[in-house]
């Protein structure tokens, strides 16, 4: 799901990617927009049949929720264009990256749901990781 969200955003930042990073498939040319949407589509189709596949509900919400956020944050649609938006920009990174994936993954390899998980110290770890992570990486972009 990862390629789909990074290729939306690539998608949606061309014309500043041409500027800021030349090195890009779809900026450099190397893709073109039709290509580009075909691998978008295709990730997402993928990773949902997995996710459905693996009959795991905590891997299909996570698969689902992290492509919303990645929407909201990407396409360039009033009310949703969340780069835009300093703290709805890190909001959105942070939630994904260190709450949705962290919490998400961790109910799959556990094979429960996520109604009464345990807070492991591993778990806490890696959310308190991903968000100072996150934090790093929202700064960087804004």
């Amino acid at each position: 799901m990862n390629v789909a969200i990074v290729g939306l955003n690539q998608v949606y930042d061309k014309k500043i990617d041409m500027v800021n990073k030349p090195y890009l498939p779809l900026a450099s040319g190397e893709f073109n927009a039709s290509t580009a949407l075909f691998i978008i589509a295709f990730s997402v189709l993928i990773s949902v049949l997995f996710g459905v596949y693996s009959d795991s509900t905590p891997l299909i919400c996570t698969l689902v929720s992290s492509l919303a956020f990645g929407l909201m944050y990407s396409v360039d649609i009033r009310m949703l264009h969340w780069k835009e938006n300093p703290f709805l920009a890190t909001s959105c990174i942070l939630i994904v990256r260190a709450l949705i994936v962290q919490i998400g993954f961790y109910c799959h390899a556990l094979g429960s749901g996520f109604l009464g998980i345990e807070l492991r110290r591993n778990l806490v770890f890696s959310i308190f990781f991903m968000c100072i992570y996150s934090v790093v990486i929202a700064l960087f972009k804004v």
